[in-house]
This record gives structure tokens, C-alpha cells and sequence, in this order.
């Protein structure tokens, strides 16, 4: 095979990447990367780009992840490189950023009411304090999904914390739609997926 085809490159990197051999997977997709830019194939580039955001990200260095992550949204301009955009600034603390990338793609009355949108305008508005936001979000959210649980849990745990944030724990049991026993038992949950931002991010079994 080509040594210099992208294909093998991205995955002999992938390889790597599954062993957290982080230098060994950048140097590889890096590789690719000004192959395909090179040779000006932009759909290419904005993955590989995403790929290394993704990488970077796991390997600690969140600089380089947000420089490839608004390279491959800014290439791509598809929604779903917006959301993984908007995933990757949450995650690094940059709520404002993420509303304001969010608020400046057009969207018509059906995009706006689509439950990915509103996941990340929630979990923004959360980092910066803006409860009643997260609870309007929340509610159109749940209605639009009533028929998938776990898109459901996922907006009422957000509900939930949202208002216990703004009005105290005893009252966000009732307000989100949950038992006191409920609450408890999502409580572990919530902590958890506030304190690790990677589980903010999607991590394909591939890179690319």
C-alpha cells in the first residue's frame, strides 16, 4: 500500500490512539493531514482536523484541541461539526463561546426546537449560571422527545440539576418531575457528568 495514503495513515494512527500512544497517533494523523490539505481535498482535512481536536483533547493539551476543533468547523460548515464545535468549548469551560456559536448558525423554527441544540444552549447556559434558561430548554426539549427515554433522563437530569441549583435541592425533586428516591439515585450521575468534561465529547471507535 501507499505509504503516504491517507487511509493507512489514519489507521495506523487509530492504533495507536486506542493504545493512548498520543505522540505516536499525532504524528501519523498530522501526517495525513497536510497530505490532504495539499492535495486540497477539504472534506479530508476538516476530519483529520477533528480527529487531532479529539486527540489533543485526550492527551491533556486543550489549546491545540480548540485551534483544530474551529478549523474543522470552519471547513466543514455542517451542523454536526457545529455541535462537536460547540461539545469541545463546553468542555474546556467556553459556555460563552458555545452560546454564541450556537445562536450565530441560522436555524428555522424545526432546527431550533431539535434536542441536540437544546442539550448544548442547556449545558452552556448551566456553566454560566443561567438556571431559568436551562428549565425553558429542558421543558420544550422533553416535549419534543417523549417518546425516547434516554434522551428524556438525559433532559431531566439536566432539569433536575438546573433547579436545585436555582432554588435548592428539596425543590428540584418536584420541579423536574422526579421522586425524592429518583433524585437520589441520578445524584451520583449528575456529579459525575459535571466533573468529567470528556463525556461531553463523542469519541467514535474510529478517528475519522
Amino acid at each position: 500500500r501507499n505509504p503516504d495514503s491517507t487511509t493507512l495513515l489514519a489507521d495506523i494512527a487509530e492504533g495507536y490512539f486506542l493504545a493512548a500512544a498520543y505522540p505516536q497517533a499525532e504524528e501519523q494523523l498530522k501526517r495525513a493531514f497536510t497530505i490532504a490539505e495539499s492535495a486540497g481535498r477539504s472534506g479530508e482535512v476538516a476530519r483529520l482536523a477533528r480527529s487531532l481536536a479529539v486527540l489533543n483533547f485526550n492527551s491533556g493539551d486543550e489549546q491545540d484541541a480548540l485551534c483544530y476543533s474551529y478549523e474543522a468547523a470552519g471547513i466543514s460548515g455542517s451542523e454536526e461539526d457545529l455541535f462537536k464545535h460547540v461539545r469541545m468549548l463546553i468542555a474546556v469551560n467556553l459556555n460563552r463561546q458555545a452560546l454564541a456559536a450556537l445562536e450565530a448558525a441560522e436555524a428555522g423554527a424545526e432546527k431550533r426546537a431539535d434536542p441536540r441544540r437544546l442539550y448544548y444552549l442547556a449545558l452552556a447556559g448551566d456553566g454560566l449560571g443561567r438556571f431559568a434558561d436551562v428549565v425553558e430548554q429542558c421543558d420544550t426539549a422533553l416535549a419534543a422527545t417523549a417518546r425516547d427515554a434516554g434522551l428524556q433522563q438525559d433532559f431531566r437530569i439536566l432539569k433536575s440539576y438546573a433547579v436545585a441549583a436555582a432554588s435548592g435541592a428539596q425543590a428540584a425533586a418536584g420541579q423536574a418531575g422526579l421522586s425524592q428516591e429518583e433524585a437520589a439515585e441520578l445524584e451520583v450521575y449528575v456529579q459525575q457528568l459535571l466533573s468529567s468534561p470528556a463525556r461531553l465529547l463523542f469519541l467514535p471507535p474510529r478517528l475519522l
